[in-house]
């Protein structure tokens, strides 16, 4: 499947902003799930950027605003091709998800273990995660049901949260955005000791002009299963994430895969306006013709 995805973000600003610093967290990845065929970023004011790749090897495109200005724009729009990859579970994997810290790998995922600076494992989200797995001993099958708790106990209300809403506090509202599920999701498997991290994107869904991910980025879930490794899941959707996805990025929790931050110096009275539109494009076969 061909995606086109346009990402507009505008700030207005009360007074003249100056010495305006950011980094831009918007290129999709490449794996094998999805080729990034194209990728171009606008900046008004316009100045030079660069890129860097950070810890989690994440593409960061960093800009500085260095003159007066009231108003900034950043629009990225990316080309990307992605692809339906089996083998994914379709069943239990045969493992229990309390010998999982026997596995070789387990050690490598330490960060997506412990608690991060959105995601802190309460005691009731401790006995909520003890209370899901108890009766499902398979690996997989504990995760399919911690994704379903999520997805049945949470009501979809972007007025609830923010983006600084930490996760026990969404846990307690059971409310929230694709953010928030995701984070919460996190929170339930690190409590019982199984590795899952958070990645941002983004999702076609062309079925409904009144879907959740319709018009904003996406977030959702990947969780570690031996023998398949990083597994995506969409705990707003409840299903798993297939070729309707862009991943860009990866990290503990939101904090690490913010599609801007950066500070300048001025008022701190700003608007923000964020446009996100991801469409389908025709692919057509090539037919070589002879004259």
């Amino acid at each position: 499947m061909k995606l086109r995805v346009t990402h507009t973000t505008h700030y207005s600003y009360e007074t003249d902003a100056i010495d305006s610093v950011n980094e831009v967290r918007m290129r999709p990845v490449g794996d094998v799930r999805q080729i990034c065929d194209s990728f171009q970023l606008y900046i008004d004011p316009w100045v030079a950027y660069s890129e860097y790749r950070d810890f989690y090897q994440n593409a960061v495109n960093v800009f500085e605003v260095s003159h007066e200005h009231r108003e900034l724009s950043i629009r990225a729009i990316s080309e990307v091709r992605t692809f339906k990859i089996d083998p994914l579970p379709e069943g239990p994997v045969g493992l229990s998800w309390k010998r999982l810290p026997e596995e070789a790998a387990y050690d490598d995922y330490y960060e997506f273990l412990v608690n991060s600076a959105s995601i802190d494992v309460s005691p009731e989200v401790w006995r909520v995660a003890i209370d899901v797995s108890e009766t499902r001993d398979d690996l997989w099958d504990c995760v399919l049901g911690v994704m379903e708790w999520v997805y049945q106990e949470l009501k979809y209300d972007k007025d609830a949260t923010t983006v600084f809403t930490p996760m026990v506090q969404a846990f307690a509202l059971r409310r929230g955005v694709c953010q928030d599920y995701a984070h919460i999701m996190i929170g339930l498997l690190r409590a019982i000791h199984i590795p899952a991290r958070y990645v941002s994107g983004y999702f076609w869904a062309p079925e409904s002009e009144h879907n959740e991910a319709a018009g904003a980025s996406h977030a959702w879930v990947e969780t570690f299963v031996p023998g398949f490794g990083w597994v995506g899941l969409d705990p707003t959707h409840n299903r798993l994430v297939d070729e309707r996805y862009v991943k860009v990025g990866i990290g503990r929790d939101y904090n690490d895969v913010r599609p801007i931050q950066g500070t300048y110096r001025g008022s701190p009275n700003r608007t923000m306006d964020v446009v996100v539109h991801v469409e389908r494009k025709l692919e057509l076969d090539s037919v070589e013709i002879s004259t």
